[in-house]
C-alpha cells in the first residue's frame, strides 16, 4: 500500500507551512525510533488501506512490521 509506505519515509514528507523543518525531521526520527523500541501501534487517520501498524527498522527506512485494522485490536 503506497500511502503507508510513503508516510514512513521521514525525510520526504514535511508540510509546506512548517516553519522549522529541520526540527520536524529530528522529532520524527526520535518518535519513530521510540515507536520501534517500545512496539507502539501507530494510527494513520488518512490512509485508505490501513488503520494502524507496528513498525520496525528496515534497510533504509522505518518499515511496516504488521498492518492492523481497528477491528484487529479487540
Amino acid at each position: 500500500m503506497e500511502t503507508l509506505f510513503q508516510l514512513l519515509r521521514i525525510f520526504r514528507f514535511l508540510m509546506s507551512y512548517d516553519i522549522q523543518p529541520l526540527v520536524t525531521i529530528e522529532e520524527k526520527k526520535k518518535i519513530l525510533k521510540r515507536a520501534v523500541e517500545e512496539g507502539w501501534i501507530l494510527f494513520f487517520e488518512h490512509d485508505p488501506f490501513s488503520d494502524c501498524a507496528t513498525v520496525k527498522v528496515g534497510r533504509k527506512y522505518i518499515e511496516i512490521e504488521t498492518r492492523l485494522n481497528i477491528s484487529d485490536l479487540d
